[in-house]
Order: C-alpha cells, then structure tokens, then sequence
C-alpha cells in the first residue's frame, strides 16, 4: 500500500501500536485536559520544545489519572491514543480512502453502506469534513497538526486537479448534471438519495478552506456546492418553474425521492421508516432531502418548496387529519406516531412559510434530546435555521 504524499507512514501505523479501549468519557477527559496545554501541538522539534511537550505531557498523564472512573495509563498510551481516530486506509487501486465501521469478515457490496466499494463517500465523509472545518477554525494549532489527514479527507471527495496522482477529480460529482451519484463500485445503476448531504460535503469543503486559509480549497468547495444547490433545487424539488417536468404523484408530494440513471424520478426510499407506511413515510422522504440542517440550508429549504411539501408534512404529522385515513385498514404501523425526529424535519421544512409555522417548529424542537431527533442534525442547528435564515 502506497502512502499518499503529505501523509506520514505513523498515520497508518499498526492498530497495536495505538491506545485501545478507552470509553467515551475517557476520550472526552483526554481532550479537554489536552486543550489547557497547547505545546503539545506545536510542530517545533529543537530540544526547548521537545523538553516542554514531554513536561506537558508528563502533566496531562497525571491529571487524566487522578480522576475517577478512568483507567489507568502512562504517557505513551495517552500520546498513542490521539491516533486512534484514524482508521482509514488508502487504497491504491481505484485511488482512495476506505473504512470499516463492521466487524463483518466479509467485505461484499453491502457493507458499511457500501463505503469500501466507495459508495456514499461524499455522504460520510461530507461529515468529518464539516466537523473537521469548525473545530480547525476555533482551534487553529490542532488543524495545523492532524493538516495532512483532514487533507486526505478533502482530496478523496473534493480534489479539484488531475495532477494529483493519488485520487480523482471531485469522486462523487456528475459535471454534467450537476449533482453527485451515491452509487461507487457496486452492481445496477447510478443513483443519488440525500442530496442533502452531498450539498453537506461541498459546504464542508469550503468551509474547510476558510478555516485553513486555503483559498483553491474553499473555492472548489463554493463551486461545487452551488452546482448541487442548484440541481436540488432543478431535480428533486417540485417549484413554479419545474412542475410540469415532473409525473403527476411527485408533482402532488413536492420531492423526488430518488433518482436514478434509467428512471431518472423515483418516490421511493431504499430503507425503512419509523413507521414505514404512508402517509407517516412521507416525512422520510422529505428529511432524507434536508438532513443536516446547516447554515447552508436557507438556500434550498425556502418559503416556495415549503409550500410543496406542506401536504405531504401535515399528512406525516397527523395522519387522522386526511380524508382518506378512516377509510384504511387500521394496522399497527398506519396507528403509530411518525418518529419525532422525522416529524421535526417536516417542522422545519414549513417554518419558511410564516411565522406561524415557524413558531410551531420552534416550540416542538426547542426541548428534543439528541436522541430524540434523527443523527446528523440537531436542535440547536434547526433553531438556528428557522429564526436566522435571511
């Protein structure tokens, strides 16, 4: 395996020369100690310095171990431990990075959603990136330091050059269309579900860029995000100017499910909903377009698709609410609730219709836990959305 330029053989290193096993709160112990001795950071390696990070760290090893709760660790299992988080691989075949979230034996199409097989990489690491640029923005030493992985990142998704020898040019984006294609090295045809997240991707692109000073990075990132804000707003929503381009079910709905190479529209989702039957599931449908609600998201969730989509979310909200309910078999599923995170997506889809509908938004949000809404997205973030949008 060759290893990609800019990055050093440690970043691969072998998983038992890591820390392993610590708990979420021992991570999260470790790096807020870490945050009160900078010098650690700094890339300096004269003798002054190195005596100084190894004092610092002599002083992390000691506080971290003085709490409760936590498992005992000397100094190189602490350093060793700020690797761990970097599980991916290069991959010199088809030029790219790869990761395994499964203890699966068997790497087939399916697994991971597909990631080893490049499926969805603008999807998944459309989320590192995006996390990644607002943690370097406030903590600028630490961006310095793990630079050269968080550019591999960028690269496997975002690289604008063909000059670059190790992946290709923006992996995921059709030039032609406009939008990317979820679908990498697996059998059957081309699609794109969540255009949401890839807007998410090329959002996080830039944003990276501005925090790293990279003015090529954040450019890139600003032009393909318009490109996939853009076709959003062509291809997967119903507006004025589209409507009749669309069969007369989506036209009704107000959003493109799917699309796909040979059936280009599709209203369907290839995973289940909570609970997954119409017309609860129409809020899937319409989540898996806004998920992760971002600063971004004011440029395609706006007042006119909100009026598309208003029916098919009142519907998904209070199924008894159409004419038609009463007259279906009353099964479980079609008697349960929407699930509360899909239900707020649809909440925040009507917010830009006025400000009733944003105040309605506003108070079922404003007190969901984390784990009440759907991952990925959050309430503070959708707050943010539905009062700050212009």
């Amino acid at each position: 395996m060759d290893v990609i330029p800019e990055l050093s053989a440690s970043h691969m290193e072998d998983d038992k020369k890591r820390g392993k096993n610590y708990t979420a709160y021992e991570k999260g112990l470790l790096l807020e100690i870490l945050k009160r001795y900078p010098i650690i950071e700094d890339k300096g390696n004269d003798n002054n310095i190195n005596n100084k990070k190894q004092e610092a760290w002599g002083r992390v090893t000691t506080e971290y171990n003085s709490h409760e709760n936590v498992a005992k660790r000397d100094k190189a299992n602490l350093k060793n431990s700020l690797n761990e988080m970097w599980k991916f691989h290069y991959d010199d075949v088809w030029g790219g990075l790869f990761l395994r979230a499964t203890g699966d034996a068997e790497i087939y199409w399916g697994v991971d959603y597909g990631f080893p097989y490049y499926n969805d990489h603008h999807f998944h690491l459309g989320y590192f990136i995006y996390a990644a640029a607002y943690y370097v923005k406030h903590h600028q030493a630490w961006g310095r330091m793990h630079r050269d992985k968080i550019y591999a990142l960028a690269r496997d998704v975002g690289n604008p050059s063909d000059k670059d020898n190790f992946f290709p040019v923006s992996r995921q984006k059709d030039i032609y269309t406009g939008f990317s294609w979820a679908s990498g090295l697996v059998p059957g045809t081309r699609q794109e579900e969540s255009a949401s997240e890839g807007i998410n991707c090329y959002h996080g692109l830039a944003a990276l860029g501005e925090a790293f000073g990279d003015k090529n990075m954040k450019q890139t990132g600003q032009i393909l995000l318009a490109m996939e804000i853009h076709s959003v707003r062509e291809y997967w929503q119903v507006r004025a100017h589209n409507r009749d381009h669309f069969p007369p079910v989506i036209q009704k709905n107000g959003v493109v499910g799917m699309i796909t190479e040979p059936d280009f529209y599709a209203y369907t989702l290839n995973w289940p909903c909570d609970p997954n039957i119409f017309p609860q599931r129409h809020a899937c449908l319409v989540g898996i377009q806004i998920i992760p609600i971002t600063a971004v998201s004011k440029y395609w969730m706006d007042q006119e698709w909100a009026g598309s989509i208003r029916t098919s979310c009142e519907s998904a909200i209070d199924p008894a609410s159409r004419p038609s309910y009463h007259q279906a078999e009353m099964t479980n599923d079609l008697s349960r609730q929407l699930h509360s995170g899909w239900k707020a997506f649809c909440y925040a889809a009507m917010a830009p219709l006025d400000s009733t509908h944003a105040l309605s938004a506003a108070n079922y949000i404003k007190d969901k836990k984390p784990q009440e809404l759907v991952g990925g997205t959050g309430a503070a973030s959708t707050l943010l959305f539905i009062y700050a949008r212009t």
